[in-house]
Formats: structure tokens, sequence, C-alpha cells
């Protein structure tokens, strides 16, 4: 009878670790960059931890219209890991100057496991924050974007 008892703990303890569930990481990354009274670059750039990466430029910059692109998943990875690294999440949650109008918004977005921050820089941001931003504006403006097609109906 022991023995069963012993047997079954062991079978069921087996199964309940085989159904445990491990949490897939997840991860999105956005850089906006909006319009000021000169010419500034006008765009969205979004990629996910996959590698699958989406740009549309709106004006003043050198593709105009909606592009696609994967980069390879350690790429993104070492950016979501910088993206950490720097303490994004303490960052505030705009640096920017009601006074002055002119000058363009840079708009980042970290998704990462649930979580979700977006920050709006205009002026006086950290130097961790711009370079972060300056890492995802060299993934926007990298080589190798295919336009997207899109079918008319």
């Amino acid at each position: 009878m022991i023995r069963i008892l012993l047997l079954l703990t062991i079978l069921l303890g087996g199964a309940c670790k085989a159904g445990k569930q491990v949490k897939q990481e997840t991860a999105r990354l956005e850089l906006r960059k909006t319009p000021c009274f000169g010419s500034c670059p006008e765009f969205t750039f979004i990629v996910y931890l996959d590698g699958k990466a989406s740009y549309t430029g709106l004006t003043h910059v050198e593709r105009v219209g909606e592009y696609e692109k994967t980069f390879s998943r350690d790429e993104v990875k070492s950016v979501v890991d910088a993206f950490e690294a720097a303490g994004y999440w303490n960052f505030n949650d705009s640096y920017v100057n009601p006074g002055v109008t002119d000058l363009p918004s840079v708009y980042t977005t970290f998704e990462h496991n649930g979580r979700s921050k977006t920050i709006e820089n205009q002026m006086n941001a950290p130097k961790a924050l711009k370079e972060l931003e300056k890492m995802l504006d060299a993934m926007a403006n990298s080589e190798g974007w295919t336009k997207k097609v899109t079918q008319k109906q």
C-alpha cells in the first residue's frame, strides 16, 4: 500500500511539473518623432522581440510610406536589455517645456513582460534616455526596409 501511494505521489508530482507553463518573454519598442515648424523628421518605428518591425515615414524622411523589416532577435534583445539596464521605468514620463512650441517631441514606448511606459522628450532628458532614443533611431534608419504593398479592394 505504501508503495502504491509513493508511486502515485511521484506520478502526480511529475504531472504537476509538466503542466506548469513557462511564461514567454514579450517586448515591444516604439520611437515616434513629431514635426516642428522646420524640417524635422516625422515618423513612427515599432519593433517586437521576435524582430518584426514596421516604419511609417510621414514628412522630412528618406522613406515616406509604410515599410517592414525583420531584425535578429538578438539585436532586439540587446536593445531591450539596454532599456532595462538604463532604468527606463524610473525616468519621468515627460521632459517638456510648455513655453517652447517649435521643438519636436520624441516619444519612446517600452513594453516588456506586461509592463508599459511611454516617455515624451522635447528637451532636457537624461543622457541615458537620449542614448536609448539613438539606438532606436539607428534601427529605424538602417538599410534593408521593404515597402509594404497594399492591396486595392
